[in-house]
């Protein structure tokens, strides 16, 4: 419960009032800033809270029990108080927030509103928006220990222990290949990928003392490339310094074979993964008990069935067959397509499975539907991570359609063909659908199930590839 001053009290029961909103601002770093929507400045705490900021705030929003309350402050960039270069090198990340509601006439009245930190900021030209949190957003914080096949340690943290000092490498800027792209000297003879998912920090330049992730590491026709996950709050000049870390993907091979470290491996690899749990049987494994197998959905299974017979379609019951396997050289029409994409509507999404009814991703839907309309699978896929586009930065899913589906021109694309769209320009295409019109399409989205929606305009910029199905008609 607020103690609210009784002489503040006293002028709020007058129904006049002289009120005014401050923020102080302590970053991580130990800088201390105040901010005020008075249009002079105030001392709160010790802390002069400066006017003509711009600043002002959202309604705020609390509630009862364990639901995050917050809101949120908008103001202006100005280089006295507020600069876009720091918002930029995160130096406001997480940043201590409180507001105070105070009687600009006599400061020292004043009343404690609220306490959170900055999450999400938002710049749009001279002006931001950033994100208040509450103090019950911590309680929504992941905490304690996760059964997980990937480790749940960082790399050279007290429970790794790897000697962060023997990992580490350093080198200066020889081009700038973008925005977040740089050649680099110093880093020759280092193997391929070392630093990928390793953190950079800036020891000279512009952005001395400020630090990023590596996207990806790579020689390419013998220049070391470094790709950035974002780009720099200043400008990247040709002999910036800068050190950098290993990264580690966080696998046991890779905390066994490159870091010597599987004593300290803070995961689980044994753990049973989506393919142990929509297993099935398969019939005629040699070596299984009677003559059967677990299998994992997606496993060829002509010696399961005869045409029209009822089968387990992707490891589920399902409906009759209406087609046999091998059917790669016949032709398919667009509608047939189409209603096996939509037969999938509803199944929720699962990283790596195909199960028609039970879980898919998006390359599995494309993998149902070809199952489901041409018969067996040209080809399995490797176990693939969420983040495969990121840490390997290759267009292996591009590779993958190129190989087996009919490349097309993006704008003539029509129902029944396959779209593949990268997120940003400078990103490996990763999000598969199957187009159900020239204005729609079917595809399975992480963290809901498959759905139709529409082409928007959004979606059609970030369509990189598309390809039709062998022998479609």
């Amino acid at each position: 419960m607020r103690s609210i001053p009784a002489a503040l009290q006293a002028k709020l029961d007058a129904g006049v009032t002289t009120l005014a909103q401050c923020w102080i601002v302590t970053r991580r770093d130990g800088v201390v800033l105040g901010f005020t929507d008075h249009d002079r400045d105030l001392v709160v705490d010790g802390v002069v809270c400066r006017a003509g900021t711009g600043f002002t705030a959202s309604e705020a929003s609390q509630r009862f029990g364990l639901s995050v309350d917050g809101s949120e402050i908008s103001g202006a960039l100005s280089d006295d108080a507020l600069r876009e270069a720091d918002l930029a090198a995160g130096r406001y990340d997480a940043a201590a927030v409180a507001s105070y509601l105070v009687d600009w006439s006599e400061p020292a009245l004043r009343v404690l509103t609220a306490r959170g930190t900055l999450g999400e900021v938002k710049r749009e030209g001279q002006a931001f928006t950033a994100e208040l949190r509450g103090l019950a957003d911590l309680l929504s914080q992941e905490s304690g220990r996760l059964y997980t096949a990937s480790c749940g340690a960082d790399l050279g943290d007290r429970r790794c222990r790897v000697d962060l000092a023997a990992w580490r490498g350093s080198g200066t800027v020889s081009a700038i290949l973008g925005v977040s792209l740089i050649a680099v000297a110093g880093l020759d003879g280092v193997a391929d990928g070392l630093f990928s998912a390793g953190r950079l920090s800036w020891n000279s330049g512009g952005n001395t003392g400020t630090g990023v992730e590596v996207k990806l590491h790579r020689n390419v026709a013998g220049i070391v490339q470094l790709s950035l996950w974002q780009g720099a709050a200043e400008p990247i000049a040709l002999g910036d310094s800068f050190s950098v870390t290993a990264g580690c993907d966080k696998r046991f091979a890779t905390c066994r074979d490159r870091f010597g470290n599987a004593d300290n491996f803070r995961g689980f690899p044994q753990i049973p993964g989506n393919d142990f749990v929509i297993s099935y049987p398969v019939t005629g494994a040699a070596g299984a008990t009677r003559g059967a197998r677990c299998g994992r959905p997606d496993a060829r299974r002509s010696n399961l069935r005869a045409p029209g017979a009822m089968r387990r379609e992707e490891g589920c019951i399902g409906t009759p067959t209406h087609r046999t396997n091998q059917m790669t050289s016949a032709s398919i029409s667009r509608d047939a397509l189409v209603a096996e994409a939509r037969s999938w509507i509803g199944t929720r999404y699962r990283h790596q499975a195909s199960c028609k009814g039970v879980g898919c991703d998006c390359l599995g839907l494309v993998r149902g539907v070809w199952r489901g309309c041409l018969g067996d699978e040209p080809e399995q896929p490797p176990a693939y991570a969420p983040d495969w586009a990121e840490a390997g930065g290759e267009d292996t899913l591009a590779a993958a359609a190129l190989r087996h589906l009919t490349p097309i021109a993006r704008e003539t694309f029509a129902a029944g063909d396959v779209l593949l769209f990268r997120w940003r320009d400078d990103c490996v295409a990763k999000h598969l659908a199957i187009a159900s019109s020239p204005h729609s399409m079917i595809h399975a989205h992480d963290g809901s199930a498959v759905c139709e929606v529409a082409i928007a305009p959004w979606w059609r910029r970030r369509l990189a590839f598309a390809f039709s199905f062998p022998g479609v008609t």
